[in-house]
């Protein structure tokens, strides 16, 4: 049987690794052919460098004021049962998150220390407030009591439509999730701290987005189009009466995009 000591002090790296939103130290508890079920009906990733992706896109840079406790259950010879309970706050949206969860755990001995070869893990999560950490003393907003704008596209192209956005805006990850029924990820703009934010979120059902187009304002529409991918089809660049220039794309939902550059 695996002495508690060992299980407990393997937690305590998770935990570290959590609260420091460090991948590479999260994906060094794991064996190199590990099996992590984020969902184990639909999302399971298969190796340390699948966990550490996962790890460095859902957690690193999204979250603050990270709390987690745990309560090992039961240790049989071949699992290890864990209540874990965990706490933060959204960096985008400075919402307060609350979390309840379990973990089944099996693990094999590496030397002194253990490694897990697999994860399983059930749980749920709620909204629990907003904080207030960014308040002004002088009256003036900050960053996380400003007002946003977000935009939401639901779509079953949810890997593709996240990757397209990512990789031609350079768009960062602002939180992502993928529970039972409940899969997207909300992108942020580079040095925009939230004042505009774009929700790609995973549905079964196809939409209708007729009259939909969104606009993105670049410095240098030259620099933009030197830097799409040679893959991406677009039209323009094409002159406006009102002094821009726009360059037009079709996402993958056929979502026209129009970048310009000028005016407002």
């Amino acid at each position: 049987m695996i002495p508690v000591e060992q299980v407990n002090q393997w937690l305590e790296v998770y935990k570290q690794a959590w609260k420091q939103q460090d991948p590479n130290l999260a994906a060094g508890l794991f064996t190199e052919n590990a099996r992590y079920a984020v969902n184990p009906l639909e999302h399971v990733l298969i190796g340390r460098e699948a966990i550490r992706e996962y790890w460095a896109g859902a957690a690193a840079g999204t979250q603050k004021d990270i709390t987690f406790d745990y309560e090992v259950w039961a240790i049989t010879n071949e699992m290890v049962i864990v209540h874990w309970t965990a706490g933060f706050t959204r960096t985008a949206t400075s919402e307060e998150i609350a979390m309840d969860g379990v973990f089944r755990l099996a693990f094999v001995a590496a030397s002194q220390d253990l490694q897990c070869n697999l994860l399983e893990e059930w749980w749920f999560s709620g909204v629990v407030g907003k904080s207030a950490s960014g308040a002004s003393s002088s009256g003036t907003k900050t960053d996380d009591e400003k007002n946003t704008l977000k935009t939401k596209i639901s779509t079953p192209r949810f890997e593709e439509t996240l990757s397209w956005y990512k990789n031609i805006f350079t768009m960062s990850i602002a939180e992502q999730w993928d529970e039972p029924d409940d899969k997207g990820a909300i992108l942020m703009l580079p040095d925009h701290h939230g004042e505009a934010l774009l929700e790609i979120y995973f549905s079964s059902n196809p939409h209708e987005f007729s009259g939909l187009s969104l606009q993105f304002r670049v410095e240098s529409l030259e620099q933009f189009m030197a830097s799409l991918p040679a893959d991406i089809p677009y039209e323009g660049p094409r002159e406006r009466p009102w002094g821009s220039t726009y360059l037009y794309l079709m996402d993958p939902n056929d979502i026209m995009v129009i970048v310009y550059e000028g005016g407002m």
